[in-house]
């Protein structure tokens, strides 16, 4: 038996995978030498199956110290938002759309600011195996806040991209 281990550029490049076969060799029959030669080939098609995924972390920073233990007002919320390539394939029109529940202001992103309204980050193209982090800090507001103090901030960001599922990932602080 033979094997072949089948890389990423057969799964960017190719659709499919032809394994060729040369065999050659001399004989003699009554002195005189004789060749021979023949070849055979073998063609297996290469599945591209795309895959995505998102994961949010946050980081508190306490900027209100009036109430230990509780988000207030002026905490900054550190998200960490990461998208991964986790198919065999590249994706394209990546985008992320990251929407906060209750929010009142609006999410800085380390790609600019983005306005609640324009709740999407656009990525491109995610190559196999390929990751992006994404940095986002959100400013509690006094709106934010309840007065029993045990509010929840909740903060979805969802990943699409064209030919996978849609995933998307949830952090909530109290």
């Amino acid at each position: 038996d033979v094997y072949y281990k089948v890389t990423n550029s057969n799964f960017l490049n190719d659709k499919q995978i032809t394994n060729t076969v040369n065999a050659e060799g001399k004989y003699t029959i009554d002195d005189k030498e004789y060749s021979v030669k023949d070849s055979d080939s073998e063609t297996v098609s290469v599945e591209q199956v795309p895959g995505i995924s998102i994961e949010k972390t946050q980081k508190i920073t306490d900027n209100a110290p009036k109430n230990p233990g509780y988000v207030g007002e002026g905490d900054v919320i550190t998200y960490t938002i990461t998208v991964k390539n986790t198919g065999n394939t590249d994706l394209t029109n990546v985008t992320v759309k990251d929407v906060m529940k209750g929010k009142h202001g609006n999410l800085d992103i380390d790609q600019g600011n983005l306005d609640i309204d324009e709740n999407k980050i656009n990525i491109g193209t995610l190559e196999k195996e390929g990751k992006r982090v994404i940095t986002a800090t959100y400013t509690v507001t006094k709106e934010d806040i309840s007065s029993d103090k045990h509010n929840t901030i909740a903060n979805t960001a969802t990943v699409t991209a064209d030919g996978v599922n849609n995933d998307d990932s949830t952090v909530s602080i109290n």
